[in-house]
């Protein structure tokens, strides 16, 4: 006790330097604090893309704006139908199987008013008010997955509670099964139901029915990344049974969909021999796990510079402190013999440095990560990540070791009889 009131007593003596210091600490920890939430974003994206679609014969398909306008394909009074036949072929292909999915949002009457879940969590972009003049009150827009039934078969989900999604949930009516990401749980239940504005179909409110609640973590990769399924509510892409309004109900499916085949050659004739036929786009076979392998490069290369960039702001914070260190030893020389002399250890000496790098380092990083977590919280918390206050304690714990490991070293070395050898000289 007598050690740590001492080491307070003599950073008080200097309260310029205690001042600096602290403020190089505060400062290095604002700057540390990002780089730390990006190498843990930079890391968690490496982790799920490693572990998300293990497989080789999954294929995006995309279709060429240039070859539509070439061909004049919107001006075609046949458009309709051909896009139903060309939506009826590739439901049915010979070799291989097409499946779409993609994120997008939902529009729900009287929903949870929580940030996490909403499209656009600012006040202007959280509600939609009237979609259309029949549908009265303010609507949320949610977070969605929509997925058809191809997909839901070959891709099952794994579910908490309630059930997955059925091949008759793809022909409703008026009322849409629907599934809940796992931070719904607690907010709404199996069978809770809900007023929905649906625009992708019928422009008009249908019915939502809560019929499962999904495990935590799970995971699914887009071409833009890797998205959670933990905040989205999985909608089913109704089956189109006829070329009324079918362009406009075709083509949010056939803007995101995917080829399972073991045989991409044969699938890429296949589809291409039907768009031909009639008429219409020209597809490409893109592979999924070349766009899931450059993701986890680009990731890579993210996460190392960041690492360097945390590296470079902790060799900042310690030089200054170890720095001073060094000075403060060589000043006191003296004073540290005369304490020796008169019955003090080495290790009370060592205690005392020890204890002023812990305060030093202490209130700075307090004060740094107080400022840090404030900035976050201004943001609505959408960057909160606790995983970084726990990063920076344990930083701080191994700066105390390192910059206290060199001074200890040097008052080690400290002998009575080479003090008072200086003082006579």
């Amino acid at each position: 006790m007598n050690n740590l009131k001492y080491a307070i007593n003599e950073m008080v003596k200097k309260p310029l330097i205690l001042i600096l210091i602290i403020l190089q600490t505060a400062i290095g920890t604002c700057i540390l604090s990002p780089g730390i939430l990006q190498s843990i974003k930079a890391y968690d994206l490496y982790t799920k893309s490693k572990n998300t679609l293990n497989r080789n014969d999954m294929y995006s398909i995309s279709y060429s704006d240039s070859f539509r306008k070439e061909k004049n394909i919107d001006k075609d009074p046949d458009k309709g139908e051909k896009i139903f036949s060309l939506y009826k072929k590739l439901k049915t292909l010979n070799n291989g199987t097409v499946v779409s999915y993609n994120f997008s949002n939902i529009i729900i009457e009287k929903f949870t008013d929580k940030d996490k879940f909403y499209s656009n969590p600012t006040d202007k972009g959280k509600y939609v008010l009237n979609p259309i003049d029949s549908v009265q009150g303010k609507f949320s827009d949610i977070k969605a997955l929509y997925v058809d039934n191809s997909y839901a078969s070959n891709f099952p989900f794994n579910i908490e509670n309630g059930r997955t999604l059925k091949k008759e949930d793809f022909d409703s009516e008026d009322v849409y099964p629907i599934l809940l990401g796992a931070d719904y749980k607690g907010i709404y239940k199996i069978g809770d139901e809900f007023e929905h504005f649906d625009y992708r179909n019928s422009m008009s409110l249908k019915k939502l029915k809560v019929v499962g609640i999904l495990d935590r973590y799970q995971y699914m990769f887009d071409r833009s990344g890797i998205e959670t399924l933990d905040d989205k509510v999985i909608c089913p892409i109704q089956d189109i049974k006829s070329s009324e309004n079918c362009n406009e109900k075709v083509m949010p499916w056939l803007s995101s969909i995917n080829l399972i085949t073991s045989n991409k050659n044969k699938s890429a004739e296949e589809i291409r021999s039907i768009s031909d036929t009639l008429g219409l786009y020209s597809f490409n076979l893109i592979s999924m796990q070349k766009e899931k392998q450059n993701l986890i490069n680009f990731t890579r290369k993210d996460l190392k510079a960041a690492l360097l960039l945390n590296l470079v702001i902790l060799l900042f914070i310690a030089f200054g402190i170890i720095t001073v260190q060094l000075n403060s030893i060589k000043d006191k020389r003296i004073e540290y013999g005369t304490h020796l002399l008169c019955g003090a250890s080495k290790k009370d000496i060592i205690l005392r440095n020890i204890y002023s790098v812990v305060i030093y380092l202490g209130i700075g990083t307090l004060i740094g990560s107080y400022i840090e977590y404030k900035k976050l919280m201004m943001n609505d918390g959408h960057d909160y990540d606790s995983r970084v206050f726990i990063v920076i304690f344990v930083i701080y714990l191994i700066l105390v070791i390192i910059i206290s490991y060199v001074p200890c070293r040097k008052l080690k070395k400290l002998q009575v009889n080479d003090v008072v050898r200086g003082l006579s000289e």
